[in-house]
């Protein structure tokens, strides 16, 4: 099951680009992808190592959310709260929605690749059908609050999409996420290299 999900968390594909690109910074990683369609796919909360990804790609509050409420009724009425939430982990490619020198200088990528993302999106989930029943596709919403997380909304359900929302320090990057939960909550803190896909 694959879901395209739009900006306002419905399940659509018509407000989504035909290109994303994908930053790298080795020409041999940047070649494998066009030629030979290998890739990488990382853990989700392994963005939060800042060991393993360094200080352009980590970020400590990955896959967290907060939403913003208030209390219905009783001697708190109207009165706000806010709840927050970790993602399940899951693999996730990061892509954006922009080329442009701003981005690469970001990840500090001297390798920009367009993809034609609905095709991409359909291949690389049937490549990772073995390891997921589940995975979608989204652009990212970026947004803070005071404590420093992310917010999503007043809305619990939303919480679900925990891990497509991010700081607005990340804006620059415009990403698109495409995302794959690991099938019976296998352990995703492992890379997944896919070949020849």
């Amino acid at each position: 099951y694959f879901e395209f999900i739009g900006p306002n968390d419905e399940l659509s594909d018509a407000a989504f680009p035909k290109y994303v690109y994908r930053y790298l910074d080795h020409e041999q990683y940047a070649d494998d992808l066009v030629t030979r369609g290998t890739l990488k796919l990382g853990s989700l909360l392994k963005y939060r190592d800042r060991e393993a990804y360094g200080d352009t790609r980590h970020d400590e509050k990955e896959g967290q959310a907060g939403f913003l409420s208030k209390l219905d009724g009783g001697l708190f009425n109207g009165f706000p709260y806010q709840y927050s939430a970790i993602s399940q982990d899951c693999w996730v490619l990061c892509t954006s929605l922009s080329c442009s020198n701003e981005v690469a200088k970001r990840f500090q990528s001297d390798f920009c690749v367009r993809i034609t993302l609905r095709p991409f999106a359909i291949a690389l989930a049937g490549a990772m059908a073995q390891r997921s029943d589940v995975g979608g596709a989204g652009i990212v919403r970026y947004s803070v609050y005071a404590g420093g997380e992310n917010v999503v909304s007043s809305s619990r359900a939303k919480l679900l999409f925990a891990r497509m929302h991010k700081r607005s320090t990340y804006l620059a990057e415009k990403e698109l996420r495409i995302w794959f939960e690991s099938r019976a909550h296998r352990d995703t803190s492992r890379e997944v290299e896919l070949r020849g896909r």
